[in-house]
């Protein structure tokens, strides 16, 4: 009879995204929004029955799903599908800031002024037109909080002991609560993929 170590051995040997998305009862649409949400939006959120099945699996099993998370991610953000859902998003959401933001006559000079403004904004910034720029800014951005992060922080039930930790934003809470093993290995994969752009 195979020991309990061989078994798991062997479905890490096994393991697919497919069978990663399977375990975490998402389809692969569901995944591609998330992923699609998170990079367009630059922050990434689950539902909590989802979140709490993964955190249940054992953290040998979280390391090798979040490797082979971070290549479907990958391979979905260098795809065709996500570059038309991009382009599609940033028309919509650049509305009056590529194109000139035009209030009723006779604003003109109004009109000026806000188009200049518009056009100087930190979101101009956010969605550039090359997808996959936006792609090494939010990996870039996920190296660089991940970075911070203190594994070793207390809580008291829900709530940091420290209050500075308490005052983090979500994303480097999210992040302290994947676990350091997750997050290292999610770290691993990444700095890989900006090597291989030439980032």
């Amino acid at each position: 009879m195979k020991t309990k170590l061989i078994i798991l051995a062997f479905i890490l040997m096994a393991f697919t995204t497919d069978s990663v998305l399977d375990q975490l009862n998402i389809t692969t649409q569901q995944a591609n929004e998330s992923i699609f949400g998170a990079m367009s939006s630059g922050y990434l959120q689950f539902d909590k029955v989802l979140v709490d099945k993964a955190r249940s699996m054992p953290v040998s099993v979280q390391v090798s799903s979040t490797r082979l998370l971070v290549k479907f991610i990958k391979e979905y953000t260098q795809s065709d599908a996500f570059a038309s859902s991009y382009k599609k998003y940033r028309k919509e959401h650049m509305v009056g800031k590529s194109h000139g933001f035009r209030l009723p006559k006779p604003s003109d000079l109004v009109n000026k002024t806000v188009d200049k403004f518009l056009k100087g904004n930190a979101s101009a910034a956010e969605l550039p037109g090359d997808p996959q720029a936006l792609v090494r800014n939010r990996l870039k951005e996920f190296l660089e909080v991940s970075s911070t992060v203190d594994f070793n922080a207390q809580l008291t039930g829900k709530t940091f002991t420290d209050p500075a930790y308490e005052s983090k934003d979500q994303k480097w809470k999210m992040y302290y609560r994947a676990g350091k093993p997750v997050i290292e290995a999610a770290r691993d994969e990444v700095k890989k993929w900006l090597q291989e752009t030439g980032n």
